[in-house]
């Protein structure tokens, strides 16, 4: 009994052993052979990342062949095993990037460094997954184990993520996953608290606009001047150190970016890329180039003369940096310029040279090294004097600064706080603006750089003031997406939300200037505030009681006018036989709203003999020191309207030259004018007068490139427009078809005629095969007589040789235009 017991117990036990044998046999066993591979493109194909060292392997993109289970899949099962991916050989290498640059494969495990590494990479790159929506692709590697993941950011961005990336905010958040640690830290960090930093895109959030409805915005103009020079669209590059950091392609990448936009870039000083090769590599694109003062003026010097020398069009210095700003997250992490990652500018400099290696100093401390603390206003007449180029001084946030800025001879100011990297604390540079366009718009130039993340913003900005802006944290995350294509990326965002918010704000008339007549029936300021936006000059007359002139120009001023146009052809009001025999006067229901606040009688004296009341009111003793005092009453641009070559005859047109011709012209630029129209009233003051289009050529020629030459008196089509401007004018002003237009249908009657010259304007560009305005020159256009002359000279010099012939002819041309 006691034996069977035992027996059966051991029959038990021996049971159990081969069960648990049998589980460790099955559990030793491989796993099952993993799907068939499949070919598998993830977003960001070919954007040259794996062409740059300093981003490490790990973070280059590549294509991969691998068994891909669903991320739920993967998710359910625990031990998924951990595959090596392989990277093909130069995939994605953008052209024109040096083979030699691109990083070796991705090591096998046991190559690696730390597997505490590998797992830290392999949950950044599950994150980088989640949030892209991106699929791991696995294999198995029987003979290695397993590897890190490695995600796969290498699909053709516009055939894949086009839908996904829509605003300048997707592509910031996949900047902020692909960037390296170092770079995201340098590119993304503020100064201090980054109070400021946070306050430049609040501040935008906070502005609401005020649309127009039933407006034509079918076709919205969106070009704009910068220092004289067109750009497509009124954004611009700001300068940013080192783009190197976000990409291989750099600062070319962005020029190239900025030249097909026909847009402006500002190249930093600390670029990686030479000032030199930026210019070489994109020759068609508008560079200006940013400095600082340096300890060493010599350096600053060479600098600047350096990029004067290859092109650049302006020096942009960066006023409010005497020191680095103060930025926690790089300081607690010592981000470092990476050891291939280089201040190009520099090279060849002696202190360049003997200062700290980038391994062993951080990018700001390096870059404070060199910075002057003792810079002053006097600074911007110097660096005039030694570049011969326009200053734009960078870092203005107050009234008094711009203004200073004005008083020592900048071209033009950039509101900025630098991006929230400086002085933590400083105003957003969009709630700077207003003060600063109130006390110096008109008499320079403003833009804006901060805070700009959409077409929106811009809009926001020109309303408020400035001329163009400037975007360099976007330029910096295009570049990290996808290069100089990524750049070209966030662009088109730009310009389609830019264009879409005009268009919604009924602004489809921007770059359209207005001159108000003293003698309008509606008061200025009544003028200014129901056309906020509107580019507003005022047009006056000397008067003989002075102080209504200076009160009138004040006036203006305090109301936004952005110049005041002195009509100069007026000592007296020109004699017009038929108002005079009908004894013209003013309707009773009509008053001069801008003279009756400062003159009671002025409406009951117009009412009996308007031009007899305006002989009373005009001085005749007027003088061209009279442009300075009124510069200096008004603060703004002073344009002299009336100006005209007057010639006693055809004879004594053929022994003058054209500078004499043009003594008027150069009497108002020696006085000071900012820009003069040649006019001769419309034909209402002296008659007998040249028009106006035949005065223009040689007073283009005397001072065209001098001051902004305008035209009025005559311009009925858009054809008289392209004529003017090809004869040297900058921009037309049109009067009685305004009035006409008014007559037959009220303002829908003058956007009619504006209608009307803008398409004859476009059809006689086609016809002429000219692609631009700016390209208009007096090639296009001869007098009447041009062919006759020719077929005179033909008869008259059949004895001598065609060359002869031709240097005959051309000897004419300074005359043909007055014949």
């Amino acid at each position: 009994m006691r034996l069977g017991k035992f027996a059966a117990l051991f029959f038990v036990v021996t049971c159990l052993v081969l069960l648990l044998q049998s589980t460790n046999a099955s559990a030793s066993q491989p796993p099952r052979a993993a799907a068939p591979p499949v070919k598998h493109d993830c977003p960001l194909k070919d954007n040259g990342l794996e062409s740059h060292k300093s981003h490490g392997p790990r973070s280059h993109p590549f294509k991969v062949d691998a068994a891909v289970p669903s991320r739920r899949q993967r998710r359910s099962v625990e031990d998924t095993p951990h595959i090596e991916t392989a990277v093909t050989e130069n995939v994605g290498v953008p052209q024109g990037v040096n083979k030699s640059h691109v990083p070796e494969a991705e090591p096998r495990p046991q190559e690696r460094n730390s597997e505490s590494a590998d797992d830290e990479y392999a949950k950044h790159l599950e994150v980088v997954a989640d949030h892209l929506d991106l699929d791991i692709g696995l294999r198995s590697d029987d003979d290695f184990g397993p590897s890190s993941l490695e995600v796969a950011l290498s699909s053709d961005v516009a055939k894949v993520k086009e839908h996904a990336v829509i605003t300048i905010a997707d592509v910031e958040r996949v900047a902020r996953l692909t960037l390296q640690p170092q770079a995201k830290r340098y590119f993304f960090s503020g100064a201090d608290r980054q109070q400021t930093l946070k306050e430049n895109t609040a501040a935008f959030r906070r502005l609401r606009f005020r649309p127009r409805p039933l407006v034509d915005v079918q076709e919205v103009n969106m070009t704009t001047t910068v220092l004289g020079q067109r750009i497509s669209m009124p954004i611009g590059f700001a300068p940013a150190a080192m783009h190197a950091l976000a990409h291989p392609h750099g600062e070319t990448g962005t020029a190239l970016a900025a030249q097909e936009a026909e847009t402006v870039m500002i190249l930093s000083s600390f670029s990686t890329t030479k000032l030199e090769d930026v210019r070489m590599r994109a020759p068609r694109c508008l560079l200006w180039f940013q400095t600082y003062m340096f300890r060493d003026r010599a350096l600053t010097e060479w600098l600047v003369k350096r990029a004067s020398r290859v092109g650049y069009s302006a020096i942009v210095l960066t006023a409010d940096s005497p020191v680095v700003g103060h930025k926690l997250e790089p300081v607690r992490n010592r981000v470092a310029s990476p050891p291939n990652t280089t201040f190009a500018n520099l090279k060849g400099w002696p202190q360049a040279s003997s200062s700290k290696s980038n391994s062993e100093s951080t990018h700001d401390k390096q870059a404070d090294e060199f910075l002057s603390r003792s810079v002053s206003w006097d600074d911007i007449s110097w660096l005039k004097r030694i570049s011969g180029l326009p200053i734009v001084v960078k870092g203005v946030l107050t009234r008094e600064a711009a203004i200073s800025a004005y008083h020592h001879g900048a071209d033009a100011i950039i509101v900025s706080n630098h991006g929230g990297r400086q002085l933590d604390g400083s105003p957003a540079s969009i709630e700077a603006l207003p003060e600063i366009a109130s006390a110096v718009g008109g008499r320079l130039e403003i833009y804006l750089d901060s805070g700009v993340r959409s077409g929106a913003d811009v809009a926001k900005a020109l309303s408020l003031g400035a001329r163009a802006v400037f975007v360099g944290r976007p330029i910096v995350w295009g570049l990290a997406y996808d290069g100089k294509q990524g750049v070209d990326k966030i662009l088109e965002i730009l310009r389609s939300e830019f264009q879409r918010t005009l268009q919604l704000l009924a602004a489809e008339a921007a770059g359209t200037v207005m001159i108000l007549s003293t003698l309008s029936t509606v008061a200025l300021e009544d003028i200014r505030r129901r056309a906020p936006n509107c580019t507003l000059w005022l047009q006056t007359y000397l008067y003989k009681n002075r102080a209504l002139t200076e009160a009138l120009v004040k006036r203006a001023v305090n109301a936004g006018f952005s110049a005041i146009v002195l009509t100069s052809d007026s000592p007296v009001f020109g004699h017009k036989m038929k108002p005079s025999k009908y004894r013209f006067s003013l309707p009773r229901h009509l008053r001069l709203d801008n003279l009756a606040r400062s003159m009671a009688e002025a409406n009951a004296a117009a009412r009996t003999a308007f031009d007899s009341f305006m002989d009373d009111l005009i001085s005749p003793s007027v003088v061209w020191s009279d442009i300075a005092w009124l510069r200096r009453v008004s603060g703004v641009p002073v344009v002299v309207k009336g100006v005209l070559t007057l010639v006693t005859s055809f004879c004594d047109l053929i022994v003058m030259r054209r500078h004499a011709l043009a003594e008027a012209a150069v009497n108002a630029l020696r006085s000071g004018a900012a820009a003069i129209i040649v006019s001769n009233h419309g034909g209402r003051q002296l008659d007998g007068t040249p028009a106006s289009i035949d005065a223009l050529p040689a007073i283009a020629a005397a001072v065209g490139k001098r001051l902004e030459v305008y035209l009025d008196s005559g311009v009925r089509t858009g054809a008289d427009v392209a004529k003017a401007l090809a004869l040297g004018a900058r921009a037309v002003f049109v009067g009685r078809p305004v009035l006409w237009g008014l007559a037959y249908n009220g303002r829908a009657g003058v956007c009619t005629v504006l209608d009307i010259f803008r398409t004859e304007l476009e059809r006689t560009l086609k016809l002429l095969g000219c692609p631009d305005i700016s390209v208009l020159s007096q090639e296009y256009v001869v007098h009447k007589d041009y062919y006759s002359s020719y077929h005179y000279f033909n008869s008259r010099c059949h004895s001598t040789s065609e060359n002869d012939r031709i240097d005959q002819l051309n000897s004419t041309m300074d005359i043909k235009h007055f014949r």
